[in-house]
Parts: C-alpha cells; sequence; structure tokens
C-alpha cells in the first residue's frame, strides 16, 4: 500500500474512532413527583458494538472475497507483507476504557427533585471498542487485500 493510500485509511480509521469515543455517553434526567419516579434517558454508549460489529462482519466477508481471488490467480503474498493494520491505530478507542459520571440535584417546582446524571464509559464500552477495533483492523486488512489483488491479479479474472 503507497504512503496516500496508507494516510487516507489512517484519517478514516481516526474519524471513526472519534466518532465512536464521541458517542460513548449516557444522559439521565429522574424526577421524583407525587405520582411516582419518572425518567428520560439517551442512552449512546452501544453505537460503537452496532457499527462497529456490522463494519466488521462486512470487512471479513470482504477479506474473505479478496483472499478467494488472491488464491484463484495463484498469487504469492510475501510472509514480511503486513496483512493486518497498525496496531497503533487502536490507541484512539483507549478513551472508551474509561468511565466518569457527574450527578447534578435541584429543587424545581413545589419539592419536585430533579437528577441529572451524564456518564462517559461503561456499559457497553467495552463491547463498543472490542467490536471497533475489529471494524478497524478489518478495514485495514480489505485495503492492503484490495491493494495486492490489483499488483497480481489481472481484471479478467474477476
Amino acid at each position: 500500500m503507497n504512503s496516500a493510500a496508507e494516510v487516507k485509511v489512517a484519517i478514516i480509521a481516526q474519524g471513526y474512532a472519534a466518532l465512536i469515543c464521541v458517542t460513548n455517553w449516557r444522559h439521565e434526567t429522574t424526577w421524583d413527583r407525587e405520582v411516582g419516579l419518572q425518567m428520560s434517558a439517551i442512552d449512546l454508549r452501544g453505537v460503537g458494538a452496532i457499527i462497529g460489529g456490522f463494519v466488521a462482519v462486512i470487512c471479513l466477508r470482504r477479506i474473505w472475497t479478496l483472499v478467494r481471488r488472491l488464491l484463484s490467480c495463484g498469487a504469492r503474498v510475501p510472509i514480511g507483507n503486513r496483512i493486518w493494520g497498525r496496531i497503533s491505530s487502536l490507541l484512539f478507542f483507549l478513551p472508551m476504557l474509561i468511565g466518569f459520571s457527574y450527578n447534578h440535584g435541584e429543587i424545581i417546582e413545589r419539592d419536585v427533585l430533579q437528577m441529572t446524571t451524564v456518564t462517559y464509559g461503561g456499559g457497553y464500552s467495552v463491547l463498543s471498542a472490542v467490536l471497533s477495533a475489529l471494524a478497524v483492523l478489518a478495514f485495514q486488512a480489505v485495503v492492503e487485500l484490495e491493494s495486492l489483488v490489483a499488483q497480481h491479479c489481472s481484471t479478467e479474472s474477476g
């Protein structure tokens, strides 16, 4: 893979990691009223698991197709050629392993207690980080295998 392609793949991986890290939060507000406890919550911590799992499955299927194509055209991949991407790109998912919460409570309208909790991490964060990391590695492998197919196989065979 040439350096321009490596830069594009790195930018895509970093952008994806930033998106997943930004959606790794939960916002919850509860009101203790006379009619009972009421709650409103937005939880985006599982978004990374859904997106990462989906992308990983698509990329793994594409890897299978590309490997079969390389085998059918008799291409030999040198043992020193790196297929999987750079592990250093996974460092961008480290913030997902950190968790913290911020709580704020206040009395509103006639002794109604409103509690707001904002949480980063926890929940599905570890699963999201693992599946997103797998998706990034699989995406990098797809790009590398597509480059190898372009180098070693003719366009007529596939």
